[in-house]
Order: C-alpha cells, then structure tokens, then sequence
C-alpha cells in the first residue's frame, strides 16, 4: 500500500506539503545526535523549500514500512546535510527525542551506497515502552525497533529513505536498494533538479 504524506504521490492523490520553519523545531540533546534525531523524520537542520514524501507498508500491516522523502535545499546547504549525519554517527551514542518522543540507540555506520553524488548507510534502534491493548504503559520490558537509513544526495536534492519493521512485524529491516537506484534515476532525469 502506496501513501502520500506530502506533496503529489503516484498514487495520484496530492497532499499540500507544509514547509515548517526548521529554525523553531525542538532541539535534541545531546547536540551531537540533533542530525539523526532529525532524519528520524526525514529532515534535517536545514531549512528546506520543497518537499514529497511517500510511505509504502504492506496490505496486511505486519511486515517492513518504508519512508521516503525527496527534499529540496539551498545547493550549498544540501552537501551539509551529509556531513552533519556523518559526524552526528561518529559523536552520538543515544537521545530520547524532545517533548517526550522516542528514544534512540546504537547509531551504526554501513557502507556507503554507490548512488548520487554522495549518500550514507547507518542503522539506528527505537526503543518503544510496552504497553497494554488499549495503549497504556504497562511496566512490561520496552521493545527495540530496527531502523535502516539511506541518505542520498543529488544536486541540491536530498532523497531519504528508512525502513522499519514495527513491533510483532515480520520481514527484513532494509531499504531496498532497488527503490533507493530507481528514485536517484529519476531524480536525475529531471531537468535543473540540483
């Protein structure tokens, strides 16, 4: 199943992307971690001006969802998106998102894909408290939730992708690497994309 979150999907239903000021977004602590809390929503530091988003889950509900965004920024601002995700890696350990959200451990480096003009590979693990049927913690022991990222950089554009398999999920925990190759093709048949 194909969802639009924002901007115009091929599934052929087009959601007004909203362009919130980056500037005003809760900050992260520690700082260091700020880049992947960031990208746990497919952003980033940086204010952007463009923006589709897509997410794809299987029909039955139980296996991998993957989230992509294509996100537009200013050309020398894009390349520090990269850069701050490659030193948030090496520099963080773990955060609990502001207000209360998630926390996240065990940032992992991968290989970096052969796609764009420059991408990064990490895996990060969400840490969901348990909870009963209707929601509630419950004291239960929390569950660790897999993330893969794949970041990608083309031009001025940056195409980010993660996938995850929730709680009771079945499936592997990875981007596809086909979608990844075929979104960047496209994205450079575009004329004056960066």
């Amino acid at each position: 199943m194909t969802e639009t979150v924002a901007g115009r999907g091929g599934d052929g239903v087009e959601v007004a992307p909203r362009i919130l000021d980056v500037s005003k977004w809760p900050r992260t602590s520690p700082a260091a971690c700020q880049p992947l809390d960031r990208m746990t929503s497919l952003g980033s530091g940086y204010q952007y001006f463009a923006v589709v988003e897509q997410k794809v889950s299987p029909v039955s509900g139980d296996g991998p969802i993957t989230e992509m965004a294509l996100t537009s920024y200013r050309p020398a601002e894009a390349p520090k998106v990269i850069a701050d995700l490659r030193t948030s890696i090496r520099t963080c350990s773990d955060f609990s998102q502001p207000r209360g959200g998630y926390e996240y451990t065990h940032p992992q480096v991968l290989a970096d894909p052969k796609v764009g003009d420059e991408a990064i590979a990490y895996r990060l693990t969400q840490v969901v408290p348990s909870v009963d049927s209707n929601g509630d913690p419950d004291g239960g022991q929390p569950v660790d939730v897999p993330f893969h990222f794949v970041v990608v950089r083309s031009g001025a554009t940056i195409v980010s992708f993660y996938t995850m398999t929730p709680p009771g999920g079945h499936g592997t925990t990875d981007v596809p690497v086909d979608v990844v190759k075929s979104q960047i093709a496209k994205l450079d048949q575009m004329p004056q994309h960066s």
